[in-house]
C-alpha cells in the first residue's frame, strides 16, 4: 500500500527519476526506470537486508536479480491510493494491483479533535469553531502544502514563500518545508498533523489555496 506509483509500468516513470526520452522510446524509458530505483534503493539496504536474512531469519542471502524483482516475482498485492479519477490504473497492471482511491478519516472523528489553540486564533475561530472579528486584517488566508517531499533545496524555497507574502500581505498556514527551530513571520503559521477536512471547512470563504509539486527540480505553482 503506497501513495505514489511503484509497481513498472510504461505508462509513466518512476515519480523519483529524471527521465531522458532521446535514447529509447517513451515505454521503454518509462519500464526501465523503476527498475534504476529498485537497483538504487538495494544497493543501499543489500547488507543489511542479507545479514537479517541469514542470522535472524535463518534464510539464504538475496541476489540484486532476486531482491530487486521480488515484487513483482511473487505477485504480492499492491494497492495504491490516489483517485482513478487522477490517475488511472495503467494497462499493464496486473489484477493483484489495484487503485483504490484516497484515504480519508471518518469527518466525525476529524471534527471531535481539539485542534491546537493557535491555530484556532489564526482562523481567528472561537472555541466553538465559530469565526468570530479579527484583530488583523481580513487579509485572505493562503494554505501551502509541500506533503513529506520538500526537494533539496528547502531552504530557499522557504524565503521564496516568505517574501512573496510579505509582498502580497497575505496570512500563509504553511504545512511542511519549515524547520521547528525557523523563525517565520506573524503572518505565517507552522503546522504540524491537522486535519485537512476540518481545516478547508473552516477557511471556505477566505481561503485560497496553494499546493506546489516538484516536477524534476523545478517547483510547479497550483493555485485553486
Amino acid at each position: 500500500m503506497f501513495t505514489m506509483p511503484w509497481s513498472p509500468t510504461t505508462a509513466f516513470p518512476h515519480p523519483l527519476v529524471n527521465v531522458d526520452y532521446s535514447k529509447a522510446s517513451i515505454e521503454k524509458v518509462n519500464m526501465l526506470s523503476y527498475s534504476a530505483i529498485e537497483m538504487f534503493t538495494w544497493s543501499s539496504m543489500r547488507d543489511i537486508v542479507n545479514e537479517f536474512r541469514n542470522q535472524i531469519l535463518g534464510l539464504p542471502a538475496l541476489h540484486s536479480r532476486q531482491a530487486t524483482y521480488i515484487m513483482i516475482d511473487e505477485r504480492v498485492p499492491y494497492t495504491y491510493c490516489w483517485s482513478p479519477s487522477l490517475v488511472p490504473k495503467p494497462n499493464d497492471w496486473a489484477s493483484h494491483i489495484n487503485v483504490s482511491g484516497f484515504f480519508f478519516l471518518d469527518h466525525d472523528v476529524t471534527a471531535d479533535t481539539k485542534q491546537p489553540d493557535d491555530l484556532i486564533k489564526f482562523l481567528g475561530l472561537n472555541n466553538n469553531n465559530n469565526h468570530h472579528h479579527r484583530n488583523e486584517s481580513s487579509s485572505p488566508i493562503i494554505y501551502i502544502g509541500f506533503g513529506s517531499i520538500t526537494g533539496h533545496d528547502s531552504d530557499r524555497i522557504l524565503q521564496v514563500v516568505l517574501e512573496a507574502l510579505k509582498k502580497t500581505g497575505y496570512r500563509a498556514v504553511l504545512c511542511g518545508l519549515a524547520k521547528d527551530d525557523d523563525k517565520l513571520p506573524k503572518n505565517v503559521l507552522k503546522i504540524g498533523n491537522v486535519s485537512h477536512d476540518w481545516l478547508f471547512s473552516h477557511g471556505k470563504s477566505n481561503y485560497k489555496r496553494i499546493e506546489y509539486i516538484f516536477v524534476q527540480t523545478r517547483v510547479s505553482e497550483v493555485i485553486e
